[in-house]
């Protein structure tokens, strides 16, 4: 975010776990985590972010995100307590359907302005990838 005592050009960056964001009530008007939520150990973790983004960011605001999901080609993956993941993923990325996250954000208290899902190719594998615009209210 920008350093506003100082050259407008400059950057603070502050470094931690999303779930334990050092940034006390709606301070953002835009919150991005891109390739962020996928990366989450577990899902207490992943429910955590979710609120902690939704906090940070002003009435009004906007998120971004963008992650995998586990639409396309489910059965490369495994179930573990429910969640899916790639047996080549090291660690492994625990996956939802994007119906979930879609569901998991309205409840939230976010509007879907956007949303979009497509399939990529990686080393390790046919992915699939879900961005969206959200707006917080």
């Amino acid at each position: 975010f920008p350093s506003h005592d100082k050259d407008p050009k400059s950057l603070s960056v502050i470094l931690g776990s999303l779930p334990d964001h050092p940034f006390a009530g709606e301070c953002f008007d835009l919150a991005i985590a891109d390739g962020v939520l996928h990366q989450l150990t577990n899902e207490e973790n992943w429910n955590l972010s979710l609120v902690a983004m939704c906090k940070a960011v002003k009435p009004d605001g906007w998120i971004f995100l963008s992650l995998f999901v586990s639409d396309i080609h489910p059965g490369g993956y495994h179930s573990n307590d429910g969640l899916l993941w790639t047996a080549k993923d090291c660690p492994p990325m625990f996956l939802y359907r994007s119906t979930e996250v879609i569901e998991r954000l309205v409840a939230s208290g976010c509007t879907i302005v956007r949303s979009v899902l497509e399939q990529f190719d990686l080393s390790s594998g046919s992915r699939a990838n879900l961005t969206v615009l959200l707006r917080f209210k």
